[in-house]
């Protein structure tokens, strides 16, 4: 069965190129007609605002590296965008469960939300059955209520069999707020999250629009 692909970046922009960082990661727009591309979001991280996060959205991995081998590095060197920022991390994630909210898949809410949260989680090596099933069982149908929560996305982090990533996409950040403070302490008494996951990188990220791309091949 083949998963759909997410990567994750987050890179650490120098303080007095932000403009210039923005403007190359513009030049990604030429991903749209990239064959097995879905969808590109990003923006800044609202505690640090030098830390600009991106999720993109494969059709399977055979897809992503068929892009990485043939496409990736035209639009890199091209935009200039390595001379911009000073540190670069990636995640290749497999997204294994949707959480459904006003939408019923992610990929059909890019471009409508303006806030992105990402729940970047370690868990107990021995806990990684309980997280799947406190995430089917408590958090999707908590998040599938929460007022503002466009849709998301569960994914497992490839190559560390522990580590998992939860993106949610809302329709901003009033919304979030209230479901950080109202709703989620419940789900996580409930879900016994302390139990499960052993570290969590929260990130709450303000997208910005002219960094969103859809794929012209999304299914």
């Amino acid at each position: 069965m083949n998963h759909m692909i997410m990567k994750w970046i987050v890179c650490k922009v120098n303080r007095d190129s932000k403009e210039e960082f923005s403007q190359a990661q513009e030049q990604w727009a030429a991903l749209y007609e990239v064959q097995g591309f879905l969808g590109q979001i990003g923006g800044c991280n609202l505690r640090q605002p030098l830390e600009a996060c991106i999720i993109s959205f494969w059709k399977d991995h055979a897809s992503y590296q068929n892009f990485m081998s043939r496409i990736h590095d035209q639009i890199f060197y091209k935009s200039n965008q390595k001379q911009t920022y000073n540190s670069i991390t990636i995640a290749l994630c497999e997204s294994i469960l949707d959480i459904p909210g006003t939408y019923g898949h992610i990929l059909t809410s890019l471009g409508k939300g303006t806030v992105l949260r990402i729940a970047d989680c370690t868990l107990y090596k021995d806990r990684i059955k309980h997280f799947i099933e406190a995430q089917k069982d408590f958090w999707n149908p908590g998040m599938s209520n929460a007022n503002g929560m466009l849709a998301g996305v569960l994914n497992k982090v490839l190559g560390i069999p522990n580590r998992y990533l939860v993106a949610t996409l809302w329709t901003d950040e009033i919304f979030h707020q209230n479901d950080l403070e109202t709703m989620v302490p419940v789900l996580q008494e409930r879900s016994q999250y302390k139990k499960i996951i052993e570290s969590i990188d929260e990130k709450i990220i303000q997208l910005q629009d002219s960094w969103t791309v859809i794929g012209n091949n999304k299914e």
